[in-house]
């Protein structure tokens, strides 16, 4: 319902224009503990990078039905990794809202047939993906995950792993985007004032 009542009752056919940035990502797992982290190259240039650690209980939090192993669900993380890609990014654009389609790489082909298909029964990768889709829906935007051999994919596998000593890759403290399971999971959109100090004679509504 959630879903559905956030979709717009008016669908362009017009193919959405392909946004030129960069953007990669990548999760790890081991035992109980597991990593994200990612990087978006904007044209500008400029530069947005996270890095989140997690455990298994920060998902038992949320009721996220995870494996004690969470190497057995890295299909789920790799996917949750192109959430937060895809969570920045929607709020770079002017009202986080703009018919683009964002091209995001992944070296798990797990999360990214599941994420161009957006479809999946196999839990708990189906309530990711409905994360996703949500994502999506709400923002107006498409997404093309294509592939990046691991490898080559050593940013965002630093920043998946960072232990928040030193500087990963040299990535600039000031440009990282500090993230929490729970804003990518609860997806709430509130309404806000930007710049964040500017008067208005009334209180901004909040969702019940």
């Amino acid at each position: 319902m959630a879903w559905l009542g956030r979709l717009s009752p008016v669908r362009s056919m017009w193919p959405k224009q392909t946004w030129s940035g960069l953007c990669v990502a990548d999760a790890y797992a081991a035992g109980s503990k597991c990593g994200i982290g990612g990087a978006l190259f904007f044209p500008s240039g400029s530069c947005a990078w996270f890095s989140l650690q997690m455990t298994s209980n920060d998902f038992q939090s949320l009721q996220i039905p995870m494996h004690d192993d969470l190497q057995k669900d890295i299909a789920s993380l790799e996917t949750l990794a192109q959430i937060a890609l895809i969570f920045i990014a929607v709020r770079s654009f002017p009202g986080s809202r703009i018919p683009i389609k964002i091209p995001t790489l992944s070296d798990n082909t797990g999360a990214e047939a599941v994420s161009n298909k957006l479809f999946t029964t196999q839990l708990p990768l189906a309530m990711f993906l409905e994360k996703l889709c949500l994502l999506i829906a709400t923002s107006h935007t498409e997404v093309q995950v294509g592939h990046i051999p691991g490898k080559d994919n050593e940013y965002a596998d630093a920043l998946s792993r960072w232990d928040n000593n030193g500087s990963p890759h040299n990535f600039l403290p000031s440009d990282r985007v500090q993230l929490r399971l729970t804003d990518l999971w609860n997806l709430d959109r509130q309404p806000q004032l930007f710049p964040a100090n500017t008067w208005i004679p009334w209180q901004l509504p909040h969702a019940s």
